[in-house]
């Protein structure tokens, strides 16, 4: 139990079991602290894996996953403090280091001749929080895909410091390390998120995994669930086991008939595949999309309402359509638990049983992942399309002054006068200060 080969013979009761302190939110162990600087060596198991030898190195790999809701209000990136050694050139040549994150340079660094002192660097890495979790093409630098399996590398490239005859000789190989002391700080970073974003669960299970052992989620599935109801249950507390490195030891399963009492204390994460599902009937002017049955014909109706303000990641005119079909598809929707403030509903649904394979079967391949976006995602066998339909919410908390700033940010005139008006206020306070100060003294 829980980590330990405890039970042996062909039967065994278990009388007790202790779960352990409740986990406190963003604390999953495969997730970075956020709340101070994270030195280097606490990335890798053997310091020895920050360095390399010879003359093209494979890079030295780092690997970050942090909560899906950071934000940077201000518009920073992620700072990194480097701290790096090398073999010195004599002389100057095309030895360099290039920093990359996600196989994207971030920033290159000439490696010059001997010095006393290591080398140092301060940056920013660049940090892309894009709402609904997309790549937008006007971004021309690299992007930190917060909330996904991310990856540091850092590559050096030692060039050959003999010449002439002497370039074949055996020498002893160029060696370089990355200081273990060198820092990544996302303590700067507020928690703060647009909801629905199907790319945040789907990526780490945000906002299932705020809380590593799941204790403010609960799985509602029918009330008598059918094999395949019960895969996907297990399947994906087994995905948000494998995002957080922490089992989900304090989730809740609960049936239709509990939802009234979870209001507003839990999480939900529906799973449902029949097209007949009375909850999420109950829920139709909050979801995304429909499924029926329609009587008689034995035919499965799908009708969702669209008002898009992108399909698959690209950005779509002002417009809206009612569709309906018939054919068999599985769905993945997120929306807003209604009469809740801040409470999220994920729903694995499908026109039949067997179109939830489809859906878990999207977990399972990074090509598909990637594609879950929004807050609906019709799924077929190998394909995904994402939409934008409902209305967004925000989860989190953003400091007052930082609020001040965002909307100060978004009208620059208005900032402008009011700069103005507060420098002219400043001013004159300071001269009526400076009077009263000149009038005291000519009193004396």
């Amino acid at each position: 139990m829980l980590g330990r080969a405890a039970l042996s013979g062909p039967a065994a009761t278990v009388a007790h079991v202790d779960l352990g302190a409740p986990r406190k939110p963003y604390d999953a162990p495969r997730w970075l602290p956020v709340n101070r600087p994270i030195a280097f060596r606490e990335l890798v198991s053997d310091p020895r894996e920050l360095e390399v030898r010879g003359t093209t190195p494979d890079a030295i790999r780092l690997n970050l996953r942090v909560p899906a809701d950071l934000h940077s209000w201000n518009g920073s990136g992620v700072p990194i403090t480097l701290r790096y050694r090398y073999t010195a050139p004599t002389v100057q040549d095309d030895s360099t280091l290039a920093v990359e994150i996600n196989e994207q340079l971030v920033k290159s660094y000439r490696l010059g001749p001997a010095h006393a002192e290591d080398a140092r660097g301060r940056m920013q890495l660049p940090l892309l929080a894009v709402p609904e979790g997309r790549v937008t093409s006007d971004v021309d630098i690299p992007a930190f895909r917060v909330g996904s399996g991310n990856q540091l590398q850092f590559r050096f490239t030692l060039d050959s410091q003999k010449t002439g005859l002497c370039s074949s000789t055996a020498t002893e190989p160029q060696r370089a390390a990355i200081d273990p002391d060198s820092t990544i700080d996302f303590s700067h970073f507020v928690h703060y998120a647009q909801l629905p974003n199907l790319a945040f669960f789907a990526n780490s299970g945000f906002p299932f995994t705020r809380f590593a052992d799941l204790s403010q989620t609960a799985v509602v599935i029918p009330d008598r669930p059918s094999p395949q109801e019960l895969e996907a249950y297990l399947t994906m507390l087994g995905h948000m086991g494998q995002w957080t490195g922490f089992p989900a030891l304090r989730v809740e399963v609960a049936r239709p008939g509990d939802v009234a009492a979870l209001a507003g204390r839990k999480d939900l994460l529906v799973i449902d595949g029949s097209p007949a599902s009375p909850l999420l009937s109950h829920w139709r002017a909050a979801l995304p999309l429909t499924i029926d049955q329609q009587g008689g014909t034995g035919a499965t109706r799908v009708a969702f309402s669209v008002k898009e303000r992108w399909r698959n990641g690209i950005g779509m005119a002002d417009g809206g359509a009612h569709i309906e079909q018939t054919g068999s598809l599985a769905a993945l929707a997120g929306f807003e638990l209604p009469g809740s403030h801040g409470r999220s509903v994920v729903a694995l649904t499908a026109t039949d049983q067997t179109r939830l394979a489809d859906l878990l079967d999207v977990f399972e391949k990074p090509g598909l992942v990637s594609q879950l976006q929004g807050d609906l995602a019709l799924v077929r066998p190998g394909q995904v399309d994402s939409l934008r339909v409902g209305e967004p919410y925000v989860v989190g908390f953003v400091p007052w002054y930082a609020r001040v700033w965002t909307h100060a940010a978004r009208h620059p005139v208005v900032l402008g006068v009011v700069g103005v008006a507060a420098g002219l206020l400043l001013a004159l306070g300071v001269f009526s200060v400076l009077q009263r100060i000149a009038a005291r003294r000519r009193g004396m």
